[in-house]
């Protein structure tokens, strides 16, 4: 009865898909993920999630395009992507910040695909691209940060940091009780690095 419940909410079958396998994909990589063990965590069987998702690859990269989804359709985000100038920078990257804060299973999967070799792009990462490089390349037309690095470089340096801060904060909340240096809270870093980013790209003084 069950299994039929969720042939009938097709919709219901393939969200309780995807968050099962987002979270083993996420435990475990590709490999180490298989249609049985989504099928036990799910509920669902094998055959109705290869009816929905025709393979585990296919499953495996609507996974993913359903993490970057949830960041475009997230209204943090929304809101800043029609305003302009500094505070429009600093928005949205606070709105990629608490996004990572809130899905950590996207730093896992990322992880687990460089470990499997798989560097392709996510789908619909590119339209999340194309909107940041669009973002800093007018800032930079408009004066409001320095023109002299590329905008690829200054996503790299602002995407890197955010990453590198949600992969490795237990790492450095240890080393920290280690060495008795003062504990930083999530908030206290971000706004750490917006004054260092924003300090540092601002056009040079002539």
């Amino acid at each position: 009865m069950e299994e039929t419940n969720k042939i009938r909410d097709p919709d219901a079958t393939k969200k309780a898909i995807l968050e099962a396998a987002e979270l083993l994909f996420a435990q475990k990589g590709f490999a180490g993920t298989t249609i049985r063990k989504i099928s036990e965590k799910s509920g669902c069987s094998g055959p109705l999630i290869l009816f929905h998702f025709r393979s585990k690859k296919e499953l495996y990269q609507a996974v993913k395009a359903s993490i970057v989804k949830r960041h475009t359709a997230n209204p943090e985000y929304l809101r800043n992507c029609e305003k302009k100038g500094l505070e429009h920078l600093k928005e949205l990257i606070r709105a990629l910040f608490n996004f990572y804060r809130e899905n950590p299973t996207m730093i896992r999967i990322a992880n687990w695909a460089l470990l499997e070799g798989d560097n392709s792009p996510w789908l619909g990462e590119d339209a999340l691209h194309h909107h940041y490089h669009a973002t800093l390349t007018q800032a930079q037309e408009e004066g409001i940060i320095r023109k002299d690095i590329p905008p690829i470089s200054l996503m790299a340096i602002l995407c890197g940091a955010i990453h590198v801060w949600w992969e490795y904060r237990e790492h450095f909340t240890e080393i920290s009780e280690q060495e008795g240096y003062p504990l930083i809270e999530d908030d206290a870093f971000l706004e750490d690095f917006l004054a260092f980013a924003f300090q540092g790209l601002r056009p040079p003084e002539k």
